[in-house]
Order: C-alpha cells, then sequence, then structure tokens
C-alpha cells in the first residue's frame, strides 16, 4: 500500500470507528497519530489497510492513542499486517492496574551470574549478579508477585528466545536493533498470558496482537450491541 493511501482508507470508516470509542478519547486523533507514523515508517505503509484500521479500531475501543515514545501502545507492522504492541512499562502498568499484584519485572541474567529457578520456594527463583565481568547475557525472565503473596516466574534460555525470534517475529528491525529489550518483554508477556486468559481481561486484550479472520464482521457484532 503506498504512502496517503491510508487516510482514504480510513475516511468512510471513520464512523465506525467514533462508534467504537470510549468515553473522552477522540477517533481522529487515533487515525492522526496513525497517519503521522504512515508517512516516517515505510513498513507500516506497506500493510494492509484493513489491519491498520483494526489496530485503530483495537485502540479506540480501549480508550488509547498511539504512543510510541512511553511504552505503547504502538501500531507496529507484523509482517504485511499492522498490530497493536506494548512495550515492558507499558504492560507491566496495564497489569498492575488490575489489582492482583504487588510487583511485576522482567530482566535479564548473565553467563557469570549465579541463577537459579526454584519452585517450591517464594520467591521460586534465585538471582545474583556477579561482581566480576557479568560475560555473555545468557536469558531472560520475569516476575510477579501476587497479592496473595505467590510468586509466577518464566525463563527462557538465548536458544529458546531465538526460536520464538525466528518462528513469530522473523527476526524485525526491532529484534535487531533492541534484542534483550524485545527478550524482556517476550517473557513478560509468556508470563503474564499464563495468569490472564479471560477473553475480556484488560490485560489479555493487550497481550493479543492476532488478527481475525471475520474482521468486518466482528466490528459490526460489536457495535450492535
Amino acid at each position: 500500500m503506498s504512502r496517503g493511501k491510508l487516510q482514504a482508507y480510513f475516511s468512510p470508516r471513520m464512523g465506525k470507528l467514533s462508534k467504537a470509542a470510549a468515553f473522552g478519547v477522540d477517533p481522529q486523533k487515533i487515525a492522526q497519530e496513525i497517519f503521522v507514523l504512515e508517512m516516517h515508517n515505510a513498513q507500516l505503509a506497506q500493510c494492509s489497510p484493513k489491519s491498520v484500521f483494526f489496530a485503530a479500531w483495537k485502540l479506540a475501543k480501549q480508550g488509547l492513542v498511539p504512543n510510541h515514545s512511553a511504552g505503547g501502545p504502538y501500531v507496529v507492522p507484523r509482517g504485511k499486517s499492522a498490530v497493536v504492541d506494548w512495550g515492558v512499562a507499558g504492560l507491566t502498568s496495564i497489569a498492575m492496574r488490575t489489582g492482583r499484584y504487588k510487583r511485576i519485572w522482567a530482566s535479564v541474567y548473565h553467563e557469570n551470574d549465579t541463577f537459579e529457578i526454584r519452585r517450591h520456594e517464594q520467591p521460586p527463583f534465585h538471582h545474583v549478579e556477579t561482581n566480576d565481568e557479568p560475560g555473555e547475557t545468557s536469558g531472560a525472565y520475569a516476575y510477579s508477585e501476587l497479592t496473595d503473596g505467590s510468586g509466577q516466574i518464566v525463563r527462557m534460555r538465548k536458544s529458546e528466545i531465538d526460536q520464538h525470534r525466528e518462528l513469530f517475529a522473523g527476526g524485525g528491525d526491532a529484534w535487531k536493533t533492541s534484542y534483550w529489550a524485545m527478550a524482556r518483554k517476550t517473557v513478560l508477556k509468556k508470563l503474564l498470558r499464563s495468569l490472564h486468559c479471560e477473553q475480556h481481561d484488560p490485560v489479555n486484550e493487550a497481550i493479543r496482537v492476532d488478527i481475525p479472520d471475520d474482521l468486518d464482521s466482528i466490528i459490526v457484532e460489536e457495535q450492535a450491541i
């Protein structure tokens, strides 16, 4: 899709965006932010207009505006489709607002650190950073402590992160320039996905980046409710 044509696709559909928008959210601002992104991101400009519109519709429904400088939400290309995605800070903020957590973080460990998973202890891991040279980064992990005091951890070794990258991300630009930031986000998503399975859970909504095949019918059905 050539640049500038996104606006032509959105124009006759702004009514749908307005109907989806949560109270206090300006759908025109969402659209304008995406049009600006299109001008500066050649890959986004090549995405299917339907997927870009669905990203805008999803943001409107959640009462959000794209923010590419403060942890999200981002509208980013995945192949020929655009999706809504978040950074670690944005995902952590959404999860903390549910009231289920005392704390959440995602980090990395190095080959000269001491790092052990201890499933039957709380917290269920032991990480001590070395005082010497850390060596190569070996993996990433995400940890959450729930309000009841229990803890959950997800760890991925570098080989597992590389496998995920090739399978789901195709080695995109973000992975090339910010590998370990993307790795931290990957383990955090994996952790949160295991704790938030309900369809309309705000964390689940934030994590999902799939684009339904029956997109048009979904938009029509939800606006009819």
